[in-house]
């Protein structure tokens, strides 16, 4: 059986040895717990320090602008329509304050049954 925390392990071993890239990629994926799915994030540092501690995590150059909002909107059990929401409300809070995030962002919402992919546009000025 095949292992979503088997890739992470992998990839922390591969920044850690042949590091560091100077990426802060994140992983997100579900795995199969008995007869239901478990959701699995983590983040890595350049240096390959794994991150896996919470419900949420971020990468880039505004993650200090996403803790805050990622806090206060998250919450736990969301439906797809409500978690769309929640991350593109956090996106486009962290996003108008850091001119280096860039002009808008994808959300990926990942099910069971499907992938659900949309562009959000943020400022161009």
């Amino acid at each position: 059986m095949h292992n979503l925390n088997y890739f992470i392990y992998l990839l922390d071993f591969l920044i850690c040895r042949w590091g560091p890239y100077f990426v802060a990629p994140v992983i997100a994926g579900l795995d199969k717990d008995g007869d239901g799915w478990k959701p699995i994030v983590c983040t890595y540092d350049s240096i390959g320090c794994q991150s896996d501690h919470c419900n949420f995590e971020v990468g880039g150059t505004g993650s200090e602008l996403l803790y805050g909002s990622c806090e206060a909107f998250y919450k736990e059990d969301m439906d797809p329509e409500q978690l769309y929401e929640c991350i593109s409300n956090c996106l486009l809070s962290a996003l108008d304050r850091d001119s280096l995030s860039g002009w808008g962002a994808y959300v990926y919402i990942l099910t069971p049954d499907e992938l659900i992919v949309r562009a959000i546009k943020t400022r161009q000025d």
